[in-house]
């Protein structure tokens, strides 16, 4: 084989992604860095578990209750993978879903509140907590104020609130809320009019007829859980605690205000949060909801003064010194490494390459398909063709789920061939192009195994 040639990993959706390296596997699934093969953008492909699916056409919440605005990940495109063919008949089945979304370049919030932990030089200036605050405020109150039906996240952690620099000159990041894996929509009947988008109100209890109350308290109890972690999120990066910590901010906060470490005003606004959130989350109360948009504008205001201020006085912290691929950990002592892949942002761009296609298959035997082999120009990235053999169709973390519908699961060729037998197979064709010089032309000789390793003709370039 050609030394001008090398091997990548090539998820066929659109006009084809190129794999960077993995960013971490979940229990929804698996997210990955990849480069775009007609542009050569950075994105994230996420492809789900295989879950049941009882509807013609239905996706998942990622997919189905996505709905644009800046500070939510914009999904690029997606696609749906059946992992079952069922009998006639019946509508049950399992599928999965891969979905490309926008890549944001500053890590998650997770990441950013280990930094600042044990960092002094990153420790958060009062506009980076207004900035949070209400970034964090204006997607959930999108979520649920402006969207019909209303959305709740329910999983608003830092580990789904992603670090984004619009471009290289901002020096400070916007927070994205992302990750609606687990996102509900809101019935109607809580709200006293569903339609008055921006300045709903929900309902008393006592006007819910009773055979309703019990869905009531779990939608209200819901609403009140994402402004929970919104509290929480901004209560961490104020106390300097971490999701790891075993005490929480408000066992911290009496004593910060005491030394009045942050402006009254920051600490007015957190308690008033606070006061929303408590009826809501643990008595599935409305409470005091209504205040809720009154909230997001006070918190507004504020981040546009202090964002004023710090424009005035031509001085703001820099905190593009946290990106992944950027930030030295050795610079805290004893921390073992980066909490998550950490990338130069320079060589961020580069595919994965392996220099044979054993090489290639030892190295990805889990990784979330459908992934084909692609031949790559290493001097431009530029892909050259792609064989016919399709990897990771089915998820194999998933083999109880496939379980029960066995019979019925879509048989590949990997499952076909078997593993062992196309990792053996690879290892000769790679022997066969050294010896050969050229790449391999499968002809009448070689058996089905083998031919599918030649180049599609019909993939498109």
């Amino acid at each position: 084989m050609s030394s001008n040639i090398k091997f990548g990993i090539l998820y066929p959706e659109g006009r084809g992604y190129l794999h960077v390296r993995s960013l971490g596997k979940g229990m929804q699934g698996m997210a990955t860095l990849v480069q775009s093969v007609a542009s050569g953008s950075r994105y994230v492909r996420k492809k789900t578990v295989a879950d049941v699916s009882t509807l013609p056409g239905d996706a998942c919440p990622e997919v189905s209750l996505y709905r644009a605005h800046p500070l939510i990940p914009q999904l690029i495109r997606s696609q749906e993978y059946p992992a079952t063919r069922p009998p006639n008949g019946r509508t049950v089945t399992l599928k999965s879903h891969s979905m490309i979304f926008a890549y944001c370049n500053g890590g998650t919030l997770t990441r950013f509140l280990n930094i600042r932990a044990e960092d002094s030089i990153y420790t958060p200036s009062t506009m980076l907590v207004w900035k949070m605050f209400d970034d964090l405020l204006t997607s959930v109150y999108f979520l649920h104020q402006q969207c019909t039906p209303a959305i709740t996240h329910n999983d608003a952690h830092s580990h789904n609130v992603f670090l984004h620099f619009p471009d290289e000159h901002a020096k400070v990041p916007d927070f994205m809320l992302g990750d609606l894996g687990l996102a509900k929509t809101i019935d109607s009947r809580v709200w006293e009019a569903e339609g008055n988008r921006g300045q709903r109100k929900l309902k008393s209890m006592q006007s819910v007829p009773a055979a309703y109350r019990e869905s009531y308290k779990v939608q209200v109890s819901r609403l009140g859980q994402d402004l929970m972690m919104v509290q929480r999120n901004v209560g961490m990066l104020m106390t300097g605690l971490t999701p790891y910590d075993n005490h929480d901010a408000d066992d911290i906060m009496p004593q910060l205000k005491a030394s009045r470490h942050w402006p009254r005003e920051l600490f007015s606004c957190y308690d008033k949060l606070d006061e929303i959130i408590t009826p809501m989350a643990y008595n599935s109360s409305p409470g005091r909801y209504e205040e809720f948009p009154e909230l997001c504008r006070l918190v507004r205001d504020f981040r546009r003064q202090e964002q004023q201020r710090v424009v005035n006085r031509h001085f703001g912290t820099d905190y593009r010194g946290t990106q992944p691929g950027k930030y030295d950990w050795s610079r805290i002592p004893g921390f073992v490494s980066a909490m998550e892949p950490e990338i130069a942002v320079e060589h961020v761009n580069q595919p994965q390459l392996y220099g044979s296609r054993q090489e290639l298959l030892l190295c990805s035997r889990d990784v979330a398909g459908p992934w084909r082999i692609a031949h790559i120009d290493p001097r431009t990235n530029a892909v050259l063709g792609v064989e016919k053999l399709e990897f990771g169709y089915h998820d194999p973390g998933s083999a109880e789920t496939y379980a029960f519908a066995e019979q019925h699961l879509i048989k590949t060729k990997v499952e076909e061939f078997g593993w062992d037998k196309i990792v053996e197979t690879a290892c000769k064709v790679d022997t066969l192009e050294r010896a050969w010089q050229r790449p391999f032309q499968p002809d009448g000789r070689h058996d089905e195994v083998t031919r599918l390793f030649g180049l599609d003709p019909n993939w498109r370039r």
